[in-house]
Formats: C-alpha cells, structure tokens, sequence
C-alpha cells in the first residue's frame, strides 16, 4: 500500500471513529441531558437499592421514560435457600425507592454473584476512576468461566465501557465504546 494510501486510511479511520464517540449523546438527547442532571450517581442507586434490600446488587441500568429518570438495580437475596432477584426502582433525582419488585427464580447469573469478590459498588468506583466519568450502567457477566463487570460510563458526549475483574477488581479494558 502506498504511503498517501496508509495516511488517507488513518484519517478515513479516525473520522469514523470520532464522529460514532458522540453518536451516543447526538442520538438521545434528552436521556443525555436527564442522565447529566441526576442527583443520585449509580453507585448512590446500588447504596439505595442494597439498604432497602440486604443482598448483592448485579446490575444498574439508568432510565429514561416519560420524562422520569430512574435507576433499576438487580439486588439477589437468599430467603431461606431460594434465591430472590429484587429490581429496585430509585428515583434519579430524589434517590427515593419507587418500586421493589421480586422475582423467586434462579439464574445461572444469580448462582455466580455469590462468587465475586469485588461489589458492584467497587467496580463503578474502578470504572469513574478509570474514565473520569458518569456511570449509567453496570452489569456483572459470566464470559469464559470469569465473572466481570461491564461498566458503561459517560464523559464529554462519549461512552466508555470498562470491564473490571470480578475476583480481584483489576481493569481488564477501558475505552471509547462506539
């Protein structure tokens, strides 16, 4: 490949990759500016969500919907040997719980928790550190036989994801994520 080619294939590259770093906010704009405006972060939600539930919190999802802003937060609670998943609903402004809703089921998701190390918590704390951003979303995943967090964070119009290790809270990728 010729030199102009390889420069003319860098800067064709870094246009497309630039301009998907701001698709996020450009094509939610109103779940953005909500998301910006929150009072409570997503590690105040799963602080909320865990004192209303004792349990450990497995994800955190921010919402957008009619105008409200809410957080949902999966807490898993053992009653009596049967796993419980609690989706606590908490109000993004208020940091009020809206709604506590309980499903007596079990997941493979549900059994794995159990065996990480780092919280939810931790790993949104690892993610802002990491990215310097706002959190709007963690979820712990099982991938090839590892528990791992996957947070999503947002700073300056760009998504991040970071995948933290769920055993010993080592950041295992952190970047734009278009």
């Amino acid at each position: 490949m010729s030199k102009s080619k390889k420069v003319l294939s860098v800067l064709l590259a870094s246009a497309v990759l630039l301009g998907g770093a701001s698709a996020y906010a450009s094509s939610h704009p109103e779940k953005q500016a909500a998301f910006e405006q929150a009072a409570i972060s997503a590690g105040q939600a799963v602080q909320t969500a865990t004192g209303k539930v004792a349990g450990k919190a497995t994800e955190v999802d921010f919402k957008f919907k009619n105008g409200s802003s809410y957080y949902k937060v999966d807490v898993l609670r053992d009653n009596q040997g049967n796993a419980e998943k609690h989706e606590v609903v908490v109000d993004a402004k208020t940091g009020e719980v809206l709604a506590d809703n309980i499903e007596t089921q079990s997941h493979k998701k549900d059994k794995a928790s159990a065996e990480a190390k780092v919280s939810l918590e931790q790993a949104i704390d690892i993610a802002m550190q990491k990215t310097g951003g706002k959190v709007n979303a963690a979820d712990l995943e099982a991938k090839k036989g590892a528990l791992r967090y996957e947070v999503e964070s947002i700073k300056d119009g760009k998504k991040y994801k970071t995948v933290v290790d769920a055993a010993s809270g080592e950041v295992i990728s952190s970047g734009v994520d278009y």
